[in-house]
C-alpha cells in the first residue's frame, strides 16, 4: 500500500514551487526584522505598538491585492489593559478600561468552491515596552508567524486557489487570546464555511521538527502532513500532540472548526524575554515548513 501512495503523492504536490525558494527565506527576514524593529515598540501597547505592527501587515495584503475579508481590514476589539512608561526614573503606570486593538482580516476568493475556506492565522501582538528604553522584539513569537502568513498570502495572491484561502492575524493573543475569542464570537462569514485552520506560532526553528497541537483529534489530516513530509524529506519530525488551550486555534477547534496549531521545536530558547531578537533568529526550517503547508493546503483542495 505504501509503494502505491508515495508516487501519488509526490506527483499531487511537485506543481505547488514555482519560484525560488530563496525568496521566501529572503521575505521571511525582512518581515521579521521590520515586526521585531524597535520602532514596534515590541508590538504591545506603549506607543500603540500593535496598531504600528496591524497597519504594516495591513499594508502587505494590500501591496500582494489581497481584500478584506469585511468592509475593511480592521476587525476593532476593546479590553482593558496597564501600560507601564518609564519617564527617567519614574515609572507611570496607566490604566486603559477600554482599549482599542485590531485584527487584520484578508482572504483570496476560491476559483472553484467560494463560500469554502481554509484558514492560516498567526498573532501579531507581542508584549510590548517596559519603560524608556527595553523592549521585548518578539522576533519568534511571533514575527516569525507573521512571516509564515504573509509568505502564504503572496503566494496564493500569484496560485488562486480552488477554495478561499482566508489570513487572519490577530491581536490581544498575549493578554489571552483576545482577538481570536473575538473573532469567534463576531465571524465574518459562518464558521462552518472554515474547512480547516492551521495556526502558526513560534515559525523560527526546526532542528527538531514541529509539533501539531490536535494532532489526535483530526488524526486523518495528521497522517497526510507525516506522509507529505515523509515523501519531501523535508523535517527531522512530525510530532503529534492532544488539545490545547495554547494559541489563537483554541477557540476556533471550541466552536466545532477542525485546527491544528503547530510550531517549530529545537534551536534558539529565548521566549518572552529581550533575547527574542531577529538577529539570532535562525529560522533554519522556515522552507520547509512553508512547503509542508502548502502541500498540506493542496490536499485540503482536493
Amino acid at each position: 500500500m505504501r509503494n502505491r501512495i508515495l508516487p501519488f503523492t509526490f506527483c499531487l504536490f511537485t506543481s505547488a514551487f514555482s519560484f525560488s525558494q530563496s525568496e521566501v527565506l529572503k521575505y521571511a527576514h525582512q518581515v521579521v526584522d521590520t515586526l521585531a524593529s524597535p520602532s514596534m515598540y515590541g508590538r504591545g501597547y506603549v506607543n500603540k505598538g500593535d496598531s504600528i505592527a496591524a497597519d504594516y501587515i495591513k499594508k502587505e495584503f494590500e501591496k500582494f491585492g489581497i481584500k478584506p475579508i469585511g468592509k475593511e481590514f480592521e476587525q476593532k476589539f476593546n479590553f482593558s489593559v496597564s501600560v507601564a512608561k518609564k519617564d527617567s526614573i519614574e515609572v507611570e503606570i496607566k490604566y486603559f478600561s477600554d482599549y482599542q486593538t485590531q485584527n487584520i482580516l484578508s482572504y483570496i476568493k476560491g476559483s472553484q468552491y467560494p463560500d469554502s475556506f481554509i484558514v492560516f492565522s498567526a498573532h501579531y501582538d507581542h508584549l510590548g515596552q517596559k519603560g524608556k528604553d527595553v523592549y521585548f522584539p518578539g522576533a519568534n513569537d511571533n514575527a516569525s508567524g507573521c512571516a509564515m502568513l504573509l509568505n502564504l498570502a503572496k503566494y496564493y495572491s500569484q496560485h488562486p486557489p480552488k477554495y478561499s484561502v482566508a489570513f487572519m492575524s490577530f491581536g490581544g493573543e498575549e493578554v489571552g487570546l483576545l482577538g481570536s475569542k473575538y473573532y469567534v464570537e463576531h465571524p465574518l462569514f459562518p464558521l462552518k464555511q472554515i474547512k480547516f485552520l492551521v495556526n502558526m506560532d513560534i515559525m523560527g526553528t526546526g532542528d527538531e521538527g514541529i509539533k501539531v497541537v490536535n494532532a489526535t483529534e483530526h488524526k486523518k489530516e495528521f497522517d497526510e502532513l507525516v506522509k507529505i513530509n515523509t515523501a519531501k524529506n523535508l523535517l527531522p519530525v512530525v510530532s503529534p500532540r492532544g488539545k490545547a488551550a495554547n494559541s489563537d486555534h483554541y477557540f476556533f477547534e471550541e466552536a466545532g472548526v477542525k485546527t491544528f496549531f503547530i510550531y517549530t521545536l529545537g534551536g534558539i530558547k529565548a521566549y518572552h524575554d529581550i533575547y527574542d531578537r531577529p538577529e539570532t533568529l535562525p529560522l533554519t526550517k522556515f522552507e520547509e515548513v512553508y512547503k509542508l503547508l502548502l502541500d498540506f493546503t493542496s490536499y485540503l483542495q482536493q
